[in-house]
C-alpha cells in the first residue's frame, strides 16, 4: 500500500525522493496504527539517542538522523539484540504505564 500511495510521485532529485520515502513512511504507520499498534515509547528514548550519535557522525541534523532511523526501524517487525521494537500492540503499551 505504501509504495502505491507514491508510485505517482517524480523522484529525479533528492528533495524528490525524500518526498516519497515520506509519503511511503507516512502511510506505512497510518496502515499499523489502523491495525491496533503504537510507536513504542521505550524505542522513541533509544531513537533520540541514537540520532544523536549518528547526527554527529553522519554530520547531519539530529531530525534527519531520528526520521532516518524511524523509516528504517518502523520495517522491522521482530526484535533484535537489545534494541527495542518499534511498534507495540496499543493495549500492551497500556498494559505498561
Amino acid at each position: 500500500i505504501a509504495e502505491k500511495a507514491a508510485m505517482q510521485l517524480p523522484e529525479a532529485l533528492p528533495f524528490q525522493r525524500l518526498e516519497k520515502a515520506g509519503r511511503q513512511a507516512n502511510v506505512l504507520a497510518n496502515c499499523i496504527k489502523d491495525r491496533g499498534f503504537l510507536e513504542n515509547p521505550n524505542w522513541v528514548s533509544f531513537g533520540q539517542q541514537q540520532a544523536a550519535v549518528n547526527a554527529k557522525i553522519d554530520k547531519i541534523s539530529i531530525d534527519e538522523a531520528y526520521e532516518q532511523l524511524r523509516r528504517k526501524y518502523m520495517l522491522i517487525y521482530q526484535e533484535e539484540k537489545s534494541e527495542p521494537i518499534y511498534w507495540v500492540l496499543a493495549k500492551k503499551s497500556a498494559q505498561a504505564k
